[in-house]
């Protein structure tokens, strides 16, 4: 058999690929419309443009041009004016219409803040979005800045919610998503919705008459993050309705075609428990009364809750999509490393898988009266890409869009094998093995361990570029779905529950032990790494054993006690671990022996720390803590601080700070593991 001769994939070749998503098919269900995002490398700095493919085959055409980013493009219910959010005007994002006809884009808006959802009135008269405007201070610091040449002015900030900041946005100046009103004629807006909450998921009824959104109306926000109510608001304005009553996290409503019922995604349970709890597939009558559980017997999670590098963090609750007759659903469910679509009968019944599994599906959108559904899909060797299914002709899902496929066909790109691993006491446990190009039996190869973050997310059959860029150095690369992973069931994901550090370590060293005695990885040139409670996992697994030659713990978790206040929700997290540290000596004692930084002592791995100064999520005091304790007991650490970067850097970071992420992670590995010579050169 011939050897492949064309190149892996290298670091910098992340930003030739093109991230495909959030399509939308048109209402006649002939035509799909996407986002593209690309790479400016040279400027530092991503664009995302619009296109658009006709649903039953052709070549896609690009509609949005220039040096910015188009996103969120939303079909007029006629189907010949596209909206969509655009940062073409100073990068502030505005809403614009563009007629699918042809012509310029109008700007609709002239708005100060942040645009996280949008979607039309049935009558196309207006829209409705989730907007998050600017405070008062910070348009005066703003413009403050621009005459304050020589950076004299006082600057400090006053926060008095507890939720001050978040990850990815930054300081809030307590400020708040709610809904907001857009006249499609002229970009008058009139707020919506109010008080002490945020608001987002809102969609219109089919009369046009109410909108149905997500919110936590039942407690202050600061109190109770990881509550979510279904609320109803009339589309002129005026009192919310709380559908959902009993706590839990619910999200993304979607009216029956005869707007008489709202179905959602989510679950009801205790405080905190839905850090571990399996979201299902919900009804509720508009006039209130219980919510009906239609899948209570689904082993696992609905929603998207794959992570990947190739397109934003996972977590995503998609809209159900009703049948024209309202007798049934389709939905998105994870499960096994897969995301998949479901359909159920609204009148009750078993869930039914409708695409196979092996595969990342998301993004979806349906025209009820072809029967299609859109959607972007991607696997192993594939990024997403725009796909399409005739739900009526029960086919296979018919491919739209190629973006990547050329740049694909020149590169190597492995397909990984599949590992079930039995772990102690008997736990089956879900990975893959990324053997590196030119693979030779006989051959001992070092290898790396990627643990994923969370912990409450799940590794999936979907594209990975630095799972290629590590076998591509060189590198068998094994990463697996623990205990805490969702996925696999509830009693898989509570696992771990007050107990970080135990049944998930067992787990991925069961599947190290198994890759071992494969026989072509040489057990003394075992690399670990992580983000996020990957890096805790990292943190953990050096400090409780020297198998590991090296490691890269990336914007980690160190320190429990300290992690509850400093990051952005750490508070919301005294559930999933011990209550309040301070709420007695044995809690704080709790809180300790959790923490990586406990067993700091131990720790002889050479340890590579990579941190990002704007993580509000697990900020970089977190970092710099094991790295001053690493320093002064004489251990071999170095620490990369990556400046004005979020928690997000691997997914969304500047091109530049992604690019040099990926080399540093690869040179240290290559000076401690060896991989062969010239391995570290790309």
């Amino acid at each position: 058999m011939a050897q492949d001769s064309r190149p892996p994939l290298a670091a910098a070749d992340l930003f030739k690929l093109a991230f495909v998503g959030d399509c939308r098919l048109s209402p006649d269900g002939k035509t799909v419309a996407y986002s593209v995002k690309t790479t400016r490398f040279d400027d530092n700095k991503y664009v995302s443009h619009l296109y658009r493919v006709p649903a039953g085959g052709g070549e896609p055409q690009r509609l949005t041009f220039g040096d910015h980013s188009d996103t969120m493009p939303r079909w007029s219910p006629d189907g010949e004016t596209l909206a969509f959010v655009s940062s073409r005007h100073e990068d502030r994002a505005q809403i614009h219409l563009l007629a699918t006809g042809g012509g310029e884009a109008r700007r609709l808006t002239d708005l100060d803040g942040s645009i996280s959802a949008l979607e039309w009135a049935p009558d196309g008269k207006h829209l409705v979005i989730a907007y998050r405007p600017h405070s008062e201070e910070q348009i005066a610091r703003r413009e403050a800045d621009k005459k304050d040449e020589g950076g004299k002015r006082p600057r400090f900030q006053v926060h008095t919610n507890v939720h001050f900041k978040e990850d990815g946005i930054g300081y809030l100046f307590d400020t708040l998503t709610h809904l907001y009103r857009v006249d499609a004629a002229t970009g008058e807006t009139l707020q919506l919705t109010d008080g002490q909450t945020e608001d987002g998921d809102p969609v219109y009824s089919p009369d046009g008459k109410t909108i149905a959104f997500s919110s936590n109306r039942m407690f202050p926000i600061e109190d109770h993050l990881d509550n979510a109510d279904i609320c109803l608001v009339p589309a002129a304005g005026g009192p919310v309705t709380r559908l959902t009553t009993e706590y839990g996290p619910n999200f993304a409503p979607s009216f029956s075609p005869d707007g008489r019922t709202v179905a959602f995604m989510g679950c009801f349970c205790g405080q905190g428990e839905s850090f571990w709890r399996d979201g299902h597939l919900w009804k509720v009558d508009v006039k209130g009364g219980e919510p009906v559980d239609l899948t209570p017997d689904l082993p696992t999670t609905v929603g998207n809750q794959c992570i990947s590098d190739t397109r934003d963090v996972g977590m995503d609750f998609e809209r159900a999509i009703w049948t024209p007759d309202g007798k049934t659903l389709f939905f998105l469910v994870s499960e096994e490393g897969s995301c998949s679509i479901y359909k159920v009968a609204t009148a009750g019944g078993k869930p039914e898988r409708i695409t196979p599994l092996g595969r990342e599906l998301g993004g979806t959108s349906a025209d009820a009266r072809t029967g299609r559904i859109a959607f972007s899909v991607s696997d192993h060797t594939h990024p997403g890409e725009i796909a399409i299914l005739d739900v009526a002709e029960g086919s296979e899902p018919r491919m739209l869009s190629a973006h990547n496929k050329e740049f694909l066909e020149s590169h190597w790109v492995g397909t990984p094998e599949e590992i079930r691993v039995t772990s102690a006491p008997g736990v089956e446990i879900q990975g893959w093995i990324l053997k590196p190009p030119g693979f030779q039996e006989g051959t001992k190869y070092p290898a790396i361990l990627e643990i994923h973050g969370g912990p409450h997310v799940q590794y999936a059959n979907t594209f990975f570029h630095e799972m290629q860029y590590l076998a591509g150095r060189g590198y068998v690369v094994l990463w697996t779905n623990p205990r805490g992973s969702l996925g696999y069931g509830e009693a898989h994901t509570k696992a771990i529950v007050k107990d970080w550090g135990g049944a998930d370590s067992i787990d991925v060293l069961a599947a190290v032990d198994h890759l071992v005695a494969q026989g072509y990885v040489d057990e003394t040139r075992l690399g670990v790494t992580g983000g996020s409670y990957g890096g805790f996992m990292t943190n953990w697994l050096v400090g409780h054993n020297d198998r590991f030659r090296a490691a890269a713990t990336q914007r980690s978790v160190v320190n429990l006690y300290s992690f509850y206040g400093e990051s952005d929700f750490g508070y919301a997290f005294e559930h999933e671990l011990y209550g309040r540290p301070w709420d007695d000596e044995e809690t704080a004692l709790r809180y300790l022996r959790m923490s990586p930084l406990h067993y700091v002592k131990n720790v002889k791995t050479p340890l590579l720390i990579i941190h990002s100064d704007q993580d509000h999520r697990c900020p970089i005091s977190q970092g710099e803590e094991l790295y001053t304790a690493l320093k002064m007991l004489k251990r071999e650490v170095a620490m990369v601080r990556f400046e004005g970067e979020s928690h997000g850097l691997s997914r969304g970071g500047r091109p530049q700070n992604r690019l040099e992420r990926l080399k540093r992670i690869g040179d240290w590995f290559d000076r401690y593991l060896e991989p062969g010579a010239g391995a570290g050169t790309r």
